[in-house]
């Protein structure tokens, strides 16, 4: 997971397994105190949310601060928040 530098459409890439580069935009929040979400642009399923800068509990669950990669079964992957 890497950030995109003076973007505005796009904040982070990610280059999968077989090196695919997948960029995530930012999505609409539905509620303003949702954390931010940033979604795949070819909707493939990948979705990232961050947690920032302490421990937060989202629907009963507690995150680290970091980044949060979820595919479209669910499965999440952390990642340190790229500086």
């Amino acid at each position: 997971m890497e950030p995109i530098a003076n973007n505005s459409a796009y904040k982070y890439v990610f280059t999968d397994e077989d090196g695919t580069k997948h960029y995530f935009k930012l999505k609409a929040k539905e509620n303003p105190s949702d954390p931010d979400q940033w979604v795949d642009e070819d909707d493939t399923g990948l979705e990232i949310f961050g947690v920032y800068p302490a421990t937060t509990v989202i629907n009963g669950k507690t995150y680290s601060a970091g980044l949060y990669m979820s595919d479209w079964s669910g499965i999440e992957s952390r990642f340190a928040i790229p500086q």
